[in-house]
């Protein structure tokens, strides 16, 4: 899609290629080469990384690890994840992973205008309880950007 838009722009311009000098043909040949790169990468980027990197935040968990998840779609990934909703869900796995001996991450993504969301954005982030491990950039939206944290 992206690179068919550069064709049409390369099609309009060579046109009026006929009458020009040959600098000035080559300095148009080389903004449109760079233009045509452009757009081949970013649609060469959707393909191969996609918007979300899933796969990045379930490797981003060492093995071993207790793993839950709000607002995301790990568990593609990540068979082992713990699926959350609400903040009152991450005191029982907490305990869990304590009494299981093993360390607590939590990952969640998708910053939108939920109450539930923010009360569990503020445990997490403003709480003292964890310490921001990674943040995974997502393509476009905010909503597409994971942030992982461990428990202290």
């Amino acid at each position: 899609m992206h690179v068919l838009t550069g064709w049409c722009v390369v099609l309009g311009a060579a046109g009026s290629f006929g009458n020009r000098h040959l600098w000035q043909r080559a300095a148009v040949g080389f903004l449109l080469t760079m233009v045509l790169t452009g757009w081949l990468w970013m649609g060469l980027r959707y393909h191969h990384l996609g918007k979300e990197d899933l796969r990045g935040v379930a490797q981003a968990v060492p093995a071993g690890a207790f793993h839950a998840a709000a607002y995301s779609d790990v568990d593609i990934y990540d068979r082992g994840v713990a699926i959350i909703e609400q903040t009152s869900e991450l005191d029982p796995l907490i305990a869990r992973a304590r009494q299981e001996n093993r360390v607590f991450y939590i990952s969640f993504s998708r910053k939108i205008a939920d109450p539930e969301f923010e009360k569990m954005f503020k445990r997490i982030e403003r709480g003292g309880e964890f310490e921001k491990i990674a943040i995974l950039w997502g393509q476009e939206e905010g909503q597409f950007t994971h942030y992982l944290y461990k428990l202290r």
